[in-house]
């Protein structure tokens, strides 16, 4: 019995190494999409930062409303 139990000891560490490794590449995945849709979002504000002829939101001239979206 002491032998099996010696057994499933060992093979369970080498469980928690795989779990342990997989749980850190899966944190660095999600850190990488985050970090990606932030410099999206971010390039997209550093672009627009020096546009003057933005228009701002209002009535256009046939009357309906022209929200200013981007």
């Amino acid at each position: 019995m002491k032998q099996y139990l010696r057994r499933l000891d060992e093979v369970v560490r080498e469980i928690n190494r795989w779990l342990l490794a997989i749980a850190i590449g899966l944190a660095l995945l999600d850190l990488t999409v985050i970090c990606a849709l932030h410099a999206t979002d971010l390039a997209k504000l550093v672009r627009d930062a020096g546009r003057n002829d933005a228009a701002e939101p209002g009535w256009g001239a046939s009357g309906e409303f022209v929200p200013n979206w981007f």
